[in-house]
């Protein structure tokens, strides 16, 4: 969770330094994501199992760090 945190911010501050500020229209996108998934959080976690839970947020962590890591690359290399 933490990693996730840290790549999350890395990548604010690229687009801050590099492509002239943080996309606030996306940003908000995301803001509603975390407040939909915390609400749904727990009542999905009344019925999946912890191990199972365990999986998909490794897979959607990985997935979101590599997705992360390509983006600054390109933003790195390209811009």
């Amino acid at each position: 969770m933490v990693l996730l945190s840290v790549n999350s911010l890395l990548l604010a501050f690229i687009h801050a330094f590099y492509s002239g500020g943080v996309p606030w229209d996306m940003a908000a996108f995301t803001m509603l994501g975390v407040l939909w998934g915390g609400r749904l959080g727990p009542f999905l976690a009344q019925w999946i199992s912890p191990r199972a839970t365990k999986k998909v947020f490794a897979v959607i962590a990985l997935l979101d760090g590599l997705v992360i890591t390509l983006q600054a690359g390109y933003v790195m290399f390209f811009k």
